[in-house]
Protein backbone atom coordinates (compact mmCIF):
# COMPACT_ATOMS: atom_id res chain seq x y z
CA UNK A 1 0.00 0.00 0.00
CA UNK A 2 1.29 3.50 -0.86
CA UNK A 3 0.30 6.45 1.31
CA UNK A 4 0.99 10.05 0.46
CA UNK A 5 0.45 12.61 3.21
CA UNK A 6 1.84 15.86 4.55
CA UNK A 7 4.40 13.71 6.35
CA UNK A 8 5.73 12.16 3.14
CA UNK A 9 5.25 9.19 0.83
CA UNK A 10 5.28 5.73 2.40
CA UNK A 11 5.08 2.17 1.22
CA UNK A 12 3.60 -0.35 3.65
CA UNK A 13 4.03 -4.09 3.26
CA UNK A 14 4.39 -7.25 5.30
CA UNK A 15 7.83 -7.40 6.90
CA UNK A 16 9.92 -10.10 5.20
CA UNK A 17 11.48 -11.30 8.46
CA UNK A 18 8.18 -11.57 10.38
CA UNK A 19 4.76 -11.92 8.75
CA UNK A 20 3.07 -10.61 11.93
CA UNK A 21 4.80 -7.24 11.46
CA UNK A 22 4.55 -4.55 8.80
CA UNK A 23 7.37 -2.62 7.18
CA UNK A 24 6.81 1.10 6.57
CA UNK A 25 9.33 2.30 3.98
CA UNK A 26 10.29 5.67 2.58
CA UNK A 27 13.12 7.10 0.54
CA UNK A 28 13.24 10.07 2.92
CA UNK A 29 14.47 9.45 6.46
CA UNK A 30 12.94 12.72 7.71
CA UNK A 31 9.48 11.58 6.60
CA UNK A 32 9.73 8.46 8.75
CA UNK A 33 11.17 10.43 11.68
CA UNK A 34 8.06 12.65 11.67
CA UNK A 35 5.94 9.60 12.49
CA UNK A 36 8.32 7.34 14.40
CA UNK A 37 11.17 7.71 16.87
CA UNK A 38 14.36 8.28 14.85
CA UNK A 39 16.10 5.46 16.75
CA UNK A 40 13.65 3.00 15.14
CA UNK A 41 14.31 4.13 11.56
CA UNK A 42 16.76 1.78 9.86
CA UNK A 43 18.53 1.82 6.55
CA UNK A 44 17.18 -1.07 4.46
CA UNK A 45 18.28 -2.76 1.28
CA UNK A 46 15.35 -1.97 -0.97
CA UNK A 47 15.70 -0.29 -4.39
CA UNK A 48 13.18 2.55 -4.23
CA UNK A 49 12.73 2.97 -0.47
CA UNK A 50 16.01 3.30 1.46
CA UNK A 51 14.65 3.55 5.03
CA UNK A 52 12.16 1.54 7.02
CA UNK A 53 10.47 0.94 10.35
CA UNK A 54 9.07 -2.41 11.47
CA UNK A 55 5.74 -2.02 13.28
CA UNK A 56 2.79 -4.11 14.42
CA UNK A 57 -0.63 -3.75 12.81
CA UNK A 58 -2.06 -1.98 15.85
CA UNK A 59 0.64 0.68 15.70
CA UNK A 60 -0.07 1.23 12.00
CA UNK A 61 -3.72 1.70 12.87
CA UNK A 62 -2.78 4.36 15.43
CA UNK A 63 -0.50 6.15 12.95
CA UNK A 64 -3.24 6.20 10.30
CA UNK A 65 -5.75 7.59 12.80
CA UNK A 66 -3.25 10.29 13.74
CA UNK A 67 -2.77 11.19 10.06
CA UNK A 68 -6.52 11.42 9.44
CA UNK A 69 -6.97 13.67 12.49
CA UNK A 70 -4.38 16.06 11.04
CA UNK A 71 -6.35 16.67 7.84
CA UNK A 72 -7.24 20.33 7.45
CA UNK A 73 -10.93 19.97 6.66
CA UNK A 74 -11.27 23.73 6.05
CA UNK A 75 -9.17 23.34 2.90
CA UNK A 76 -10.38 19.84 2.04
CA UNK A 77 -13.19 20.93 -0.30
CA UNK A 78 -10.82 23.23 -2.19
CA UNK A 79 -8.19 20.50 -2.43
CA UNK A 80 -10.72 17.99 -3.77
CA UNK A 81 -12.07 20.47 -6.32
CA UNK A 82 -8.52 21.18 -7.57
CA UNK A 83 -7.75 17.48 -7.87
CA UNK A 84 -8.29 16.13 -11.38
CA UNK A 85 -9.55 12.55 -11.15
CA UNK A 86 -9.73 11.34 -14.70
CA UNK A 87 -9.67 7.57 -15.17
CA UNK A 88 -6.44 7.54 -17.15
CA UNK A 89 -4.41 9.49 -14.57
CA UNK A 90 -6.08 8.39 -11.34
CA UNK A 91 -3.35 5.84 -10.63
CA UNK A 92 -0.65 8.42 -11.40
CA UNK A 93 -2.17 10.87 -8.88
CA UNK A 94 -2.25 8.22 -6.19
CA UNK A 95 1.29 6.91 -6.74
CA UNK A 96 2.97 10.27 -7.14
Amino acid sequence: MIIQSLHGVFSISIAPENEDKLLVRSNNIDSLCRLFDKRRVKSINFPSRAYGVSICKEELSNVLIKMVKQIDYDDFDQYMSDLVLEKENLFVNIVQ
